[in-house]
């Protein structure tokens, strides 16, 4: 009787071992890893055709029609932004920031923002100026852009006051000299600024108002109003091509242009580190 008693303790015992311990393996295997968040906002209603619309259904409405004004995405896009070249493709490259918030693609606008981009009001002296690569600067510039942008309609008025002189070109196409455009309606602006670091052309400051002005903005406080207009070097009233060999030994006279500066082209921009 005892050898039987024997025999049926240990039977249970591993029964019971056994249970304990494949109870928790299954639970694990089972378990599912959390689904990542995204960071992407919902793609904006384009409205219905023959309406009127504003800046950012406009440019979702002509993403869905397709053909070859169709602005690219993700790896594609950042392919094509190596190539962009000031001043002729400003335009381009507005539309592809404006199509990347109207498709809610918050990482597509990194193709088009520099890595040191700022966001502030829109005058030219950079007022309330922040780093959008900074902290969770990147949502709050997204969310408070495409509110600004869905204020004003697809037909606002879109200002490049940028002379596209020889000399000039070359100035905005070495990063030697920024480059302004604007949307305005009544006392609203949206601002831009271009500059080429390095190789590359991109966009490194966006000004927008986050609700709609009353009356004009004064900004006097923060000093004179800086041109938006480069300056140009000149010799005997004409416009003198910085590169070219057969001008390097003359004398030069410079236009000033409100502190905008000349010369060395911008270095490469660093992103902020997290």
């Amino acid at each position: 009787m005892a050898t039987v008693s024997t025999r049926l303790s240990v039977v249970l015992a591993g029964a019971l071992l056994s249970w304990g311990c494949d109870t928790p393996v299954a639970d694990t295997a089972e378990a599912e890893a959390p689904a990542p968040v995204s960071r992407d906002r919902p793609p904006v209603d384009p409205g219905e055709e023959g309406t009127s619309r504003n800046l950012l259904q406009h440019y979702r409405a002509r993403e869905l029609a397709g053909g070859k004004l169709a602005i690219r995405s993700g790896k594609t896009l950042g392919y094509e932004a190596r190539a962009w070249q000031l001043p002729f493709q400003s335009k381009r490259m507005i539309a592809s920031l404006l199509t990347a918030i109207a498709r809610g693609s918050i990482d597509d606008v990194q193709h088009v923002l520099a890595p040191n981009a700022t966001f502030g009001r829109p005058d030219a002296r950079r007022p309330h100026e922040r780093p959008i690569f900074e902290g969770n600067n990147l949502e709050r510039f997204f969310d408070g852009f495409a509110g600004a942008l869905a204020r004003f309609e697809e037909t606002a008025d879109y200002t490049n006051p940028t002379s596209f002189l020889m000399g000039l070109q070359e100035n905005l196409r070495t990063g030697a000299e920024p480059m302004w455009a604007y949307y305005s309606s009544g006392h609203d602006r949206i601002l831009f600024r271009f500059r080429v670091y390095g190789s590359r052309a991109y966009i490194d400051y966006v000004g927008f108002n986050e609700d709609a002005p009353t009356g004009p903005m004064d900004y006097s406080a923060l000093g004179p109003e800086v041109a938006m207009m480069p300056g140009i070097r000149m010799e005997d009233g004409r416009v003198v091509n910085d590169f070219d060999p057969r001008k390097q030994g003359a004398k030069k006279r410079r236009i000033p242009a409100g502190g905008m500066g000349a010369g060395r082209g911008a270095p490469p921009p660093r992103r902020p580190r997290q």
